[in-house]
């Protein structure tokens, strides 16, 4: 709908809902030129840098998140979000201990920029990449449970693949899947 529409206003280059929709739908390259117009639009928005942030993730491009990290950090150094991102990256490039710290750190800030159910998926991954995949499966729980139950996303998202041979992933996933048909519009 949004890239239909966008011929009608074609002055409102970006809207930060379909950056999700490519980033989780693993467009990245659409995701990426969104994400450079909205940045030069606004390059002060906490919410381009974080879908920057997931970006650089996905595609394991640790170098840009490390930059983006170290940008990031100092205008938001207690943000629960990016925090658990640099998790994620510390726990990718196998510093256990440093992600484990994020994460714990992430944990003790209750206000968000973002939505807390983010924060959720992304200690599921930090988990989920150090292969304790039972609290893993708590906070993916946990992330669905308050609002993030993107399960074609849970589908493709290498950070969950430590999760994905296990049967309750199989089970969550049907079950989101029933509760959630992708032919209603979803990824």
């Amino acid at each position: 709908m949004y890239e239909r529409g966008r011929p009608f206003n074609p002055k409102a280059t970006i809207s930060h809902s379909i950056v999700q929709v490519y980033l989780w739908s693993g467009e990245y390259h659409l995701a990426h030129d969104e994400l450079e117009r909205w940045r030069r639009e606004s390059k002060t928005t906490k919410y381009a840098t974080y879908f920057a942030l997931q970006l650089a993730v996905l595609t394991g491009r640790w170098k840009q998140a490390q930059q983006l990290l170290d940008n990031t950090a100092s205008l938001m150094p207690e943000e629960p979000l990016i925090i658990s991102v640099q998790g994620v990256v510390h726990a990718w490039l196998g510093k256990s201990e440093q992600a484990l710290r994020c994460m714990n750190r992430a944990c003790t800030n209750p206000k968000s920029f973002g939505h807390t159910h983010h924060t959720y998926y992304q200690i599921a991954s930090i988990l989920s990449l150090l292969n304790r995949t039972e609290a893993a499966f708590e906070w993916l729980e946990r992330s669905v449970d308050t609002g993030f139950a993107c399960w074609p996303f849970f589908l493709k998202d290498p950070c969950l693949e430590n999760l994905r041979r296990h049967a309750h992933f199989d089970l969550l996933v049907s079950s989101l899947q029933a509760k959630y048909p992708d032919h209603l519009g979803l990824l």
